[in-house]
């Protein structure tokens, strides 16, 4: 498996059990802790979006060089 799919795979596991966690939270105390569900979900968008830019990157630079992958 390559490491780009293990980091999506753990990432989208992280991100379920927090917001399920988060469900919990507000059943139980009828609040959430706002801040840190920010800057979880935000750091988690800005993993994406660093991983979809490395890709596009890659992509292109196959590309010029005249390897065009298909093996994703």
């Amino acid at each position: 498996m390559k490491t780009l799919t293990k980091i999506l795979i753990i990432l989208g596991i992280f991100i379920f059990a927090f917001v399920a966690m988060m469900v919990v939270l507000f059943w139980k105390f009828q609040a959430i802790p706002d801040t840190l569900v920010t800057c979880v979900l935000g750091a988690g968008t800005a993993e994406l979006v660093a991983t979809a830019v490395i890709e596009i990157v890659k992509k292109k630079c196959e590309v010029k060089n005249g390897e065009d992958r298909t093996d994703y």
